[in-house]
């Protein structure tokens, strides 16, 4: 296990015993009254914040050494929005909260500890994966099926840059994104040029054009996991070759 870094299961100075982490997330329930009718109605069902909590224990040969093994500890755990990998292919985002070593006077080379991080985004995180294409010019709608790993929706990234020149107006006025599973569309419009590429971000629910927050119609989709099927459309301007390119880190319950 490493935290910040650290390998806290290295079995010669850090020994991790216990990982409280393949619990699912709490859950957030939100429901009211309907009236004239039994029952309530589902308002709103999120997931909560994720607590990871740690047990280990620290060994040296000398008090010194000791202290100083504890001190690089608390330094790597009190790191701020630390990354947390539980696996060699999974990682947390976290930040500690609560960390305890009780003091044994009777033994000097070792010490046990407790520490508790919390996760505010609950999901662990898998590497970026990415998949791409090229629509050609003339083409009304294009169809294409993101397939969506891990056991969470994904948040992708959608990169829009049109093809065929470096420089220039593309003409290229507005293009339309459908993630048919949902019926939900994306519209963005304005100047697609060559050099200045789109990005539609499902994660943090923003356009941009060039790193510049562009204005949009629509619905940021959940891409929930397996395939997902989706649509391009040119709707304004003219239907020039365009290249689309998604980008998303498969996120998991534990």
């Amino acid at each position: 296990m490493i935290v910040d870094g650290l390998d806290i299961s290295d079995g010669t100075n850090f020994i991790t015993r216990e990982i409280t982490v393949k619990s699912a997330p709490g859950r957030v329930v939100n429901s009211a009254g309907i009236s004239r009718r039994p029952g309530d109605k589902l308002t709103a069902l999120e997931w909560s914040t994720k607590e990871i909590e740690v047990k280990g224990s620290v060994f040296s040969t000398t008090v010194s050494g000791l202290r100083g093994l504890i001190d690089t500890l608390q330094l790597h755990f009190a790191t701020r929005s630390l990354i947390l990998a539980v696996d060699t292919d999974r990682s947390y985002t976290a930040n500690l909260t609560r960390m305890e070593i009780p003091n044994q006077f009777f033994n000097n080379s070792y010490a046990e500890y407790e520490a508790t991080f919390l996760c505010v985004d609950p999901f662990s995180y898998a590497d970026q994966v990415t998949a791409s294409g090229t629509i050609t010019s003339g083409t009304v709608t294009a169809t294409g099926t993101l397939t969506v790993s891990g056991t969470v929706f994904a948040g992708p990234t959608l990169t829009i840059t049109p093809a065929g020149a470096n420089v220039g107006d593309s003409g290229i006025r507005a293009l339309k994104v459908t993630h048919v599973p949902t019926g939900e569309t994306m519209t963005i419009s304005g100047v697609l040029s060559y050099n200045a590429p789109y990005i539609i971000d499902y994660t943090n629910y923003l356009v941009t054009n060039s790193g510049v927050s562009s204005d949009y119609t629509g619905i940021f989709s959940r891409w929930e996991p397996g395939q997902n099927q989706f649509t391009l459309a040119v709707i304004s301007g003219v239907r020039n070759s365009f290249n689309y390119k998604f980008g998303y880190q498969p996120r998991f319950y534990q």
